[in-house]
C-alpha cells in the first residue's frame, strides 16, 4: 500500500567543458548531507571508449520524515567523452576532466500507511481522495514543499558548481588588447 508522488520530473542540466569529477560528486554529497539525506548509490558504471571514458551514476538519497513518509531524490549523472586535461589557473597547474555532463533530477514523496492506524480500507480511500482532490493535509503538504525546496537547492548547487568552470573568453580578449596596446609602433622606412 505504498504510494509515490512525483514532485519534480526530469529536471535536466547539460554542460560541456572542463570540470572535476571528484569535486562534482563531493558537492553532491555535501549538499545532500547538509539537507539531512542519507546517501544511497543505486547504480554506477564506467566504460572506456575511443572518445574517452563514460560514466553513469545514479544516486537515491532518502530522508525519512515520519514512520510512513519518506522523501527521495533521484540523481542521475551521465558523463561522456571524458578525458583528463591539465589547466593552469592563476599559476597553479591542476588536473581536471573535459567532457559532456548530463544531470537529471527527480524528486519523489513516498508514503506507506501499511502499519498506520488508518489502514482500514474505507478510511484509507477517503483520506487519499480528500488529500488528492479536496484538501492537502498541512503536514503532508509541508513535506512536499520541503522536498521541492531540497530538489531546487541540489539542482542550483550543481549548476553553480559547473558554472565556475565555464571558460571566460573575454579575459583572453582583454589580455590580447593590453598586449597589442603595449607593443611599440613599427615605423615604415
Amino acid at each position: 500500500m505504498s504510494e509515490s508522488e512525483l514532485i519534480m520530473d526530469n529536471k535536466t542540466l547539460e554542460y560541456e567543458g572542463v570540470f572535476s569529477v571528484s569535486e562534482l560528486f563531493s558537492v553532491v554529497n555535501e549538499t545532500t548531507d547538509s539537507l539531512g539525506y542519507e546517501r544511497q548509490e543505486k547504480k554506477s558504471e564506467q566504460k572506456v571508449v575511443p572518445e574517452g571514458r563514460e560514466f553513469y551514476i545514479e544516486l537515491r538519497p532518502y530522508k525519512f520524515k515520519t514512520n510512513y513518509v519518506s522523501l527521495m531524490l533521484k540523481i542521475k549523472f551521465r558523463l561522456t567523452e571524458v578525458i583528463d586535461v591539465e589547466k593552469t589557473v592563476k599559476g597553479i597547474t591542476s588536473e581536471y576532466q573535459h567532457g559532456k555532463v548530463t544531470f537529471v533530477l527527480d524528486a519523489w514523496s513516498q508514503t506507506n500507511y501499511r502499519e498506520h492506524w488508518n489502514i482500514k480500507p474505507w478510511v484509507y480511500f477517503m483520506k487519499t481522495v480528500i488529500n488528492k482532490y479536496v484538501y492537502k493535509l498541512p503536514l503532508e503538504e509541508g513535506f512536499m514543499n520541503e522536498l521541492g525546496a531540497d530538489a531546487a537547492t541540489v539542482f542550483d548547487t550543481i549548476e553553480n558548481h559547473l558554472k565556475n568552470f565555464v571558460y571566460d573568453k573575454n579575459i583572453e580578449k582583454k589580455e590580447e588588447i593590453k598586449h597589442v596596446e603595449n607593443m611599440p609602433l613599427l615605423k615604415k622606412n
